[in-house]
Order: structure tokens, then C-alpha cells, then sequence
């Protein structure tokens, strides 16, 4: 496929889409940071949209028949709640509006398949709710930061390995997330560091988003197997399947499992489980237990 990953000077998500094969170029009006300047096209994406000509960082000429696929990363500093206090002078002086204009230009193009990061901000109102919220945590990173994704025949991405994100305790009391608290201590680089895709949802995304085999599922669940993460092991023991409302994340056929506290796995054939439903205090949920004997690696 041919992808456009607009808004995005870092290549994260660019790098992971090349790895397997695609032509993927990334496309920012700043200089890529990622260090593939024959992959990065310096110039406003809204032009490289309808495009078939352009030139690389690189200097090289590439013709293409036309963009398979666009992630779009669009700025969020006068969208994002987490500016609200300077919401009323961005609307008076247009700022915000025109972060509206930019947003919507890159939702209305007529690229086949499409997904607009964000986070969460005032789009989910004046567009539209985002199809899916997703944290990094639900990918293997251990940081919190909702984000939320509007998708155009993409399927949602389903969690890879969920993790307890680290927490920062202030003397006062206040917690924060770690990787924000330790991010706002570089004022100057902030926005910037803020704006990088975390390498498991970039995986997660062209994994995920180039697999023809997820176009086709319904996240749903059904209870009568179970779907296991590869290179994963188990041993025997009873586990606690997570309450119905998480998983419509997970691929068809999934049954999700709390191996612990803190860690998520959703599981498939060939474990073998025995899940029944129980009743504990007055509230009901399912247990499965593991019935292999010694350990589990797919």
C-alpha cells in the first residue's frame, strides 16, 4: 500500500509501516526528526493529499497512483481540553478555528482509508464522537494519555499487551502520570515530545492496519474459546475474565483474560480452559481456569 502519515515529522509510525513493506512517507512542514529524509515530504499535507508528484527531504522525485491509506496527526495545541483556560482568547482571535478548518480538511479528503489522531478536545462536540479512545498502556508502554482516533474503513485497534501505567506522587498529594509529569519539565520541548506516537501504538497501528484479516472482524466476544497473544506464557491456575464492557477492542473469537493486578492478555486456541460463569457477591462474572499441565508458549 501507499500510505501518508500527515503531520508527523518524528516517522514513528512511517518507520513501523516501511518494516513491513509498505510505501509508506511521512509529511510535515518541519524537517523529519525520525532519520529518513528519503521517507519525509516537507510541505502542507492538505496539498500532498491531492497529489501524485512530490519531492522527498531527499531531493528525489516520486510518482505515485495515488494514497492507499492517510494517518493524520493533526496539531491539537488550540483543540485539546487540556488548554481550556485559553480557549476564549483563541476563538476571538481565530486560532481555534482555525485548528477546526485543518482537522475537518483532513477528515473530508478521498483517501480509501483514513484515521485522525487526537486527543481528547473539543472535535468530539463540534465534529463528532471519535470512533475509539485508546492509552498507550493498552500497547506495552507504561504512560497514560487518552487518545482518540476517527477512523474511515479502518477497523479499531485492538489492544497488544496492557500494562500499569507509572504514577508520579507530589508532596501536595497529586498524582500524574510519570511521562507527562517528567515532559513538562522541558517547557521549551513539550508540545513537540507530547505530539510522538509511542513506538507500541505505532507498531500496533501498521500491524494492525495493513492486515486484511482485521478488515473482516466483529469486535465482539464469544465465550467458547479463548485468544492468546503469541509469545506469551501461562501456567495453570484460575483467572478472572475482565468485565464485558472491555472488550470491544478485542478481535472476534477473544475471551480476556486478568492474569494479574496488573496484566491483560485476551487468549486463543490451543490452551485449553475451562470458563464458567460464577457468582460472587451478589455480582456475576466468568472464571476460566487453565487446565494444561506445566506451562504454555504458542
Amino acid at each position: 500500500m501507499i500510505i501518508l502519515l500527515g503531520c508527523e515529522e518524528s516517522q514513528a509510525v512511517c518507520k513501523e509501516f516501511r518494516k513491513l513493506g509498505h510505501e509508506a512517507y511521512s509529511c510535515d512542514e518541519l524537517p523529519c526528526s525520525g532519520g529518513h529524509p528519503e521517507w519525509h515530504i516537507q510541505y502542507d499535507v492538505l496539498q500532498i493529499i491531492k497529489r501524485t508528484e512530490f519531492l522527498t527531504q531527499d531531493n528525489v522525485l516520486h510518482i505515485i497512483k495515488g494514497w492507499d491509506m492517510a494517518i493524520f496527526f493533526p496539531p491539537c495545541t488550540h483543540l485539546a481540553v487540556s488548554g481550556a483556560k485559553h480557549f476564549e482568547q483563541k476563538r476571538k482571535d481565530g486560532r481555534q478555528q482555525q485548528g477546526i478548518d485543518f482537522f475537518m480538511a483532513l477528515q473530508n479528503t478521498d483517501i480509501p482509508m483514513t484515521a485522525t489522531e487526537n486527543p481528547v478536545g473539543i472535535m468530539s462536540t463540534i465534529y463528532r464522537k471519535p470512533d475509539q479512545i485508546i492509552q498507550p498502556y493498552e500497547f506495552g508502554e507504561e504512560a497514560s494519555k487518552k487518545t482518540c482516533l476517527w477512523l474511515k474503513n479502518l477497523p479499531l485497534l485492538f489492544p497488544t499487551q496492557i500494562v500499569q501505567p507509572q504514577i508520579t506522587t507530589l508532596k501536595t498529594g497529586a498524582k500524574f502520570s510519570t511521562w507527562d509529569y517528567k515532559i513538562s519539565m522541558n517547557h521549551k520541548e513539550r508540545a513537540k515530545l507530547r505530539s510522538k506516537t509511542f513506538p507500541g501504538i505505532a507498531q500496533a497501528m501498521a500491524s494492525q492496519w495493513s492486515n486484511p484479516n482485521n478488515f473482516n472482524m466483529k469486535q465482539e466476544v464469544k465465550k467458547d474459546y479463548v485468544r492468546v497473544i503469541p509469545q506469551m506464557t501461562f501456567k495453570p491456575g484460575t483467572i478472572s475474565l475482565i468485565s464485558e464492557e472491555n472488550h470491544k477492542y478485542y478481535p472476534k473469537g477473544s475471551i480476556v483474560l486478568q492474569v494479574s493486578r496488573d496484566t491483560v492478555y485476551a487468549m486463543h486456541h490451543p490452551l485449553v480452559c475451562e470458563v464458567k460463569k460464577i457468582k460472587s457477591k451478589g455480582v456475576e462474572k466468568y472464571v476460566a481456569k487453565v487446565v494444561l499441565q506445566g506451562e504454555f508458549t504458542e
